[in-house]
């Protein structure tokens, strides 16, 4: 296939000025998983600006659009994600959160504004002449900070007419600098089970303990005794993680509580660790409740799989990167993060890649990892997703 790069740039550069905009807009008003109500309409509106064919309220505010190829009947994916944090921002510039409380200080606002600028340029493309051997779907999606909105979207068409054969994703990375980009073989996040455990004892006077059955020790025993999951339970080649975020019991200090409540999240690189886990927490809850006298429930949430990177789709994006910034400046790892994300959804059901693009400003004196309320990232990243997604785009067309 030609890709006419003398048609490209001048859209490149369109679209960059279109994506700052786009995203300083979206900065200043973020909103929640499963409340974006502004963020989808405006999305809506952009893409019907740009002429794009597409499709709303997919599952919870989610939305598609499509720039049809000659192959109407497959399309390339491409995803972004675009609900905020619970996060009060701290970064000084023109364009800071407008929301008391709320920040996008993950980066959705970067990933969104990039796709739809990447939207803006394949069809101002297609419609010069440029060759589009297939169709492009672009995936906008909720909830990715909680529940996850991939589901839902798959459930209401969003990966069929066109049929999505092959789907990527990339995401900021403040660890890297602005030009740098990063890509793991393999196994590339881990599945997330997020949990909250339920011990009730009986409340009582604090003066009077004896009258009551107090949850609160077996919380504590609790919280120790489950890394034991992780050290006793696994292999010491095999990994897994077991982390306690919220411990919450009682109300005034004369007073033994009736319930405590521990919530937590279990890490595994493979579906089977995971399970495993799952089993041993439940078993372990239970058993350490009764032991205090305490009755013990785990709940969790239903859990999105592994995210593994196909080859042959890394290797594609990855020779766009090598020539937009250069080998040097492309790193390829074997090593997993423990972090996760729902795009595994997507690519589970075909061929994918999830990648970062570094977006610390190159001489930054401190950098601030992403859901810190000082993160502000290189916006000239953009620019670089832009090219990087058109480009990939095209080629996985090949």
């Amino acid at each position: 296939m030609n890709i006419d790069k003398t048609k490209l740039e001048p859209l490149f550069r369109e679209a960059f000025e279109k994506a700052v905009e786009i995203r300083r807009d979206l900065h200043m008003h973020p909103e929640l998983s499963s409340k974006e109500v502004r963020t989808s309409a405006r999305i809506k509106e952009i893409l019907e600006s740009f002429g794009i064919e597409n499709r709303s309220e997919l599952g919870n505010h989610g939305l598609i659009g499509t720039v049809y190829g000659k192959d109407r009947q497959h399309a390339i994916g491409i995803r972004a994600d675009f609900d905020a944090l619970p996060v009060t921002e701290e970064a000084d510039v023109p364009w800071k959160s407008l929301e008391p409380g709320r920040m996008h200080a993950c980066g959705h606002d970067m990933h969104t504004a990039a796709l739809l600028g990447t939207a803006l340029v394949l069809k101002k493309y297609s419609d010069m002449g440029g060759e589009l051997p297939m169709s492009v779907r672009f995936l906008f999606e909720p909830e990715e900070e909680t529940t996850g909105g991939a589901r839902a979207m798959i459930a209401n068409g969003a990966m069929a007419d066109p049929e999505v054969t092959k789907v990527f994703a990339y995401h900021v990375n403040p660890h890297f600098e602005y030009g740098k980009f990063h890509f793991t073989r393999g196994v590339t996040n881990a599945t997330e089970v997020d949990f909250k455990i339920t011990i009730k004892g009986r409340s009582c006077h604090g003066a009077h303990p004896e009258m009551g059955i107090d949850p609160i020790p077996a919380g504590c025993a609790l919280v120790t005794s489950l890394q034991t999951v992780v050290s006793r339970r696994l292999a010491p080649t095999n990994t897994g993680l077991i982390t306690i975020g919220a411990f919450n019991a009682g109300t005034i200090s004369n007073v033994i509580p009736e319930t405590c409540t521990l919530l937590g999240t279990i890490r595994a690189l493979d579906m089977d660790t995971r399970d495993l886990m799952i089993n041993a927490v439940d078993r372990m809850v239970r058993n350490t409740a009764s032991a205090y006298g305490c009755t013990g429930v785990f709940d969790y949430q239903p859990t999105d799989p592994v995210l593994i990177n196909d080859d042959s789709v890394l290797d594609t994006i990855r020779s766009v990167a090598n020539e937009l910034v250069g080998e040097s400046n492309v790193d390829v790892s074997y090593g997993a993060d423990m972090s996760s994300d729902d795009f595994a959804v997507f690519s589970s059901m075909v061929p994918g890649c999830y990648f970062n693009i570094g977006s610390t400003i190159p001489g930054s004196p401190e950098v601030y990892d992403i859901h810190h309320p000082k993160f502000q990232p290189d916006e000239r990243v953009l620019d670089m997703a832009i090219r990087t997604e058109v480009l990939s785009a095209l080629k996985l067309m090949e």
